[in-house]
């Protein structure tokens, strides 16, 4: 896909060695790239992607369009570095909720951690997901995807172990990450608007109704596979550290 190739070409590029000459143009040239990103940033946040052109860019960075054409073909090249940028904080956010044990609690901790994420980082968040004008469908994005394979990971173990109900994974993660989107473009875009709950017990409140939906019981079902239950935090550790 077109976002992988741009993320694997900006890495390529990132490669030096780390001192002399070379490594001193080096670090000229990432933080220009920072300074071009950041100015892009704005421009989609503020005014949508519609808006973001080279000559507009190289105005707000004040350098010629030539100097960036060097360093993005073009500004779909530049949305996709700015997304690759704020989907590695995203992931940072999402791999540490990824480490707890056990699929229910786990799957929890990542809703947490995703309605926090862009809770405390809007701009970020807005240039992952809402942003104004861009046409390239959500499940393209390498956030999206992300996102999704840490929650269909959690659901299908949940399953495997009996404590989900059999539901098809994928729909299922997907589903979740509606619901959390949902909350969060909420809270960001229309916030003002409504009278709510404090955020931190709406989205308490939204993760327990999903996870007590994935729960045979809530569908008077029992479960083919005999629930497991989930260890403890403490019997966690103890069990990995034995």
């Amino acid at each position: 896909m077109f976002y992988q190739s741009v993320i694997s070409h900006s890495a390529a590029q990132r490669s030096a060695p780390s001192r002399g000459p070379q490594a001193r143009r080096q670090r000229e040239v990432e933080r220009l790239r920072h300074v071009i990103l950041d100015a892009a940033e704005e421009i989609l946040i503020r005014e949508g992607y519609d808006h973001l052109s080279m000559r507009r860019l190289a105005d707000a960075v004040e350098y010629a369009a030539s100097t960036l054409y060097g360093y993005f073909p073009d500004k779909k090249a530049i949305l996709c570095a700015v997304l690759e940028r704020t989907t590695g904080a995203l992931l940072d956010a999402l791999g540490q909720a990824a480490a707890t044990p056990g699929p229910l609690t786990r799957l929890r901790m990542l809703g947490r951690a995703y309605i926090e994420f862009a809770l405390q980082y809007p701009r970020h968040y807005e240039v992952l997901f809402l942003l104004r004008g861009q046409n390239v469908p959500v499940i393209e994005t390498p956030a999206f995807t992300a996102a999704v394979t840490y929650f269909r990971e959690a659901v299908e173990e949940g399953v495997k172990r009996g404590i989900f109900r059999r539901v098809d994974a994928e729909e299922t993660a997907q589903a979740f990450w509606a619901a959390c989107h949902g909350l969060c473009a909420l809270l960001l875009t229309h916030g003002d608007r409504y009278v709510f709950q404090p955020p931190a017990r709406l989205l308490e409140n939204l993760l327990t109704l999903q996870l007590e939906g994935l729960r045979p019981q809530a569908f008077g079902i029992t479960a083919n596979v005999h629930p497991v239950r989930e260890a403890s935090p403490a019997e966690a550790t103890a069990d990995a550290a034995g």
